[in-house]
């Protein structure tokens, strides 16, 4: 798989020597592409709302679910999981209490579902919420999967491969696939993918396992002894290579290493899509290049085996997160002046259409689900108190 991601990324960079590529140009963005039928296109620094003078788009917050204090069911611990139903109903799992919660539309609480424990509805810890297929919610905890209809009805559960890091699952092909970890005696993991099969009463049975989609590797600082890794910690501002799964397509995005560059990859390992654009980096100033060695805490912990300052970037790397939305256009946030609240939209064939800015709030967004109409996420205010909002996605029309 590797080596497919590696020989895949040496053909993109080929593309305008290659005489088996079809070029076409379209308002200065370049589309070239291959005989295997992968798509590369090329973006200028601007994206086509200021080319054309469209107008842009525009996030306006329509709704924050939340509060500082109290009791009721309001007031979330730590959110992971947020689940629209339409545009009528919000599905909230909060895995500190332990409950699915559903408010309406306004922010009305409807209904709570669940709570600790082992039981059919209740849940364990490290919980989270997935979107899945026909408007249902499916809760997984330590391995243990509950599914639940949109009105709250528990469906049924199974146990299955425990998902690594609450990370999205993937529907393709009559099949979900999650992903699972393996730690070898170094401390490095081993990624893959489990592809189970829904059966008629609902349950999942595991079929196979697939390599996970090949990434770039980390930059890493280690700590080490007697030839094992004890410790190892990300270059801080490096970019973090990822494969993050798409509900829209079955399919994942994957980071293409340095550079604004990412690729829309199968599940076998194919490329399908190859996007990239012009892209001027922001400074990383020596302050915050200082503070990152700073927060490492060399004098308690020792210097790592392999640490050079330089390996710190003197740039915010292009992006930190790719999304796809349910209508498949991408979102990409990326660093702006230093803050992660940038997001640029790029539509289904790969064409930048424009960047758009988060309000303006005190504290970090976790942006959760982009739907047709609405952006959702959690925020997190300077004192660790934990909303959910709601942005309203302005279209304007040119």
């Amino acid at each position: 798989m590797a080596r497919r991601f590696a020989a895949t990324l040496a053909l993109l960079v080929a593309l305008a020597g290659c005489d088996d590529a079809r070029t076409r140009a379209l308002d200065g963005v370049r589309f070239d592409t291959l005989a295997s039928g992968a798509v590369a296109v090329h973006n200028p620094v601007e994206g086509s709302w200021n080319r054309t003078g469209a107008p842009p788009w525009s996030l306006v917050e329509d709704l924050r679910l939340g509060a500082v204090d109290g009791t009721g069911p309001e007031v979330f611990g730590s959110v992971s999981g947020v689940v629209p139903i339409g545009d009528t109903l919000i599905w909230v799992y909060d895995r500190q209490s332990a409950e699915l919660r559903a408010f309406d539309s306004t922010g009305g609480h409807l209904t709570t579902v669940g709570r600790s424990g082992e039981g059919p509805g209740e849940f364990g810890p490290y919980g989270c919420a997935h979107a899945a297929p026909d408007d249902e919610i499916w809760v997984e905890s330590q391995g243990r999967w509950q599914r639940f209809a949109a009105d709250g009805r528990r469906l049924g559960g199974w146990l299955a491969w425990r998902n690594f890091n609450c990370g999205p699952v993937l529907w393709a092909d009559g099949a979900v696939f999650t992903g699972s970890s393996e730690f070898g005696p170094d401390l490095t993991s081993t990624q893959f993918l489990v592809r189970q099969r829904i059966e008629p009463d609902g349950s999942w049975s595991p079929v196979d396992t697939l390599p996970y989609p090949a990434t770039p590797p980390y930059h890493l600082f280690r700590w080490s002894e007697g030839g094992r890794t004890l410790m190892s910690n990300v270059v801080p501002y490096r970019p973090r290579p990822g494969a993050v799964p798409q509900r829209a397509t079955g399919r994942y995005l994957v980071t293409a290493g340095d550079g604004y560059r990412f690729l829309e990859v199968g599940i076998d390992g194919d490329t399908t899509l190859a996007i990239e654009r012009d892209f001027s980096p922001v400074p990383l100033s020596q302050a915050t290049r200082d503070s990152a060695i700073a927060a490492l805490d060399l004098p308690r912990l020792g210097m790592p085996d392999d640490f050079d300052a330089d390996r710190i970037p003197r740039e915010h790397p292009p992006f930190t997160r790719m999304m796809t939305a349910d209508d498949g256009s991408f979102w990409i946030q990326r660093t702006s002046a230093g803050a992660d609240r940038a997001l640029d939209v790029f539509d289904a064939e790969g064409v930048f259409l424009g960047t758009l800015g988060l309000p303006s709030h005190d504290g970090t967004v976790s942006i959760q689900r982009i739907t047709g109409a609405h952006l959702y996420g959690v925020l997190r205010d300077p004192l660790g108190v934990e909303f959910v909002v709601r942005y309203r996605i302005e279209r304007a029309e040119s």
